[in-house]
Order: structure tokens, then C-alpha cells, then sequence
């Protein structure tokens, strides 16, 4: 699903890209929350203004990459690390 945003973005331009596409940052959030916990979720943001906040770090992650497509792995790898933190 994820990759297939990212591809279909008229930003990603097939990969020659000139500027990050910002496709992805807009479906990280939903990706988050599809394969958290949805009661982890709100261990870790029990007000709206926690998740609010997580929410927008998300999408601030995303923006933040490099490259789109390798984006879904390092926000994977920053939830885990956190996930074992707790």
C-alpha cells in the first residue's frame, strides 16, 4: 500500500524525483496507526494533545526523509526503538 503511494504520486515522478514527494507524509500517519496496537497507542498518548503531537512527529518524520521509498523502514526502526524503551 505504501509503496504503491508513493509510485503513484505525481510528485515521485517514476524516481526522478528533483524534490522529496510528499505523498508519503501524508498516508505515515495511517500506516502508524494500521500496524500499531491501537490500546499501546494510547498507552503512549493518553490525551488528544499526546497524540496530536505524535501524530504530527509522524508526518515530520516522513517529510524528514531522504528517499520515500526507504521512509516506511526508518520510521518502523524509530517506533520499535521507542516500543522497547517502554
Amino acid at each position: 500500500m505504501v509503496v504503491e503511494a508513493i509510485r503513484n504520486d505525481p510528485e515521485w515522478k517514476n524516481g526522478d524525483y528533483e524534490q522529496q514527494p510528499h505523498g508519503y507524509a501524508r498516508i505515515a500517519p495511517l500506516n502508524a496507526m494500521m500496524v500499531g496496537s491501537p490500546s499501546r497507542q494510547y498507552e503512549m498518548n493518553p490525551t488528544k494533545a499526546e497524540a496530536d503531537a505524535w501524530y504530527e512527529h509522524i508526518i515530520q518524520v516522513a517529510y524528514a526523509q531522504v528517499d520515500a521509498v526507504y521512509s516506511t523502514a526508518s520510521y518502523l526502526k524509530l517506533w520499535l526503538v521507542r516500543m522497547r524503551r517502554s
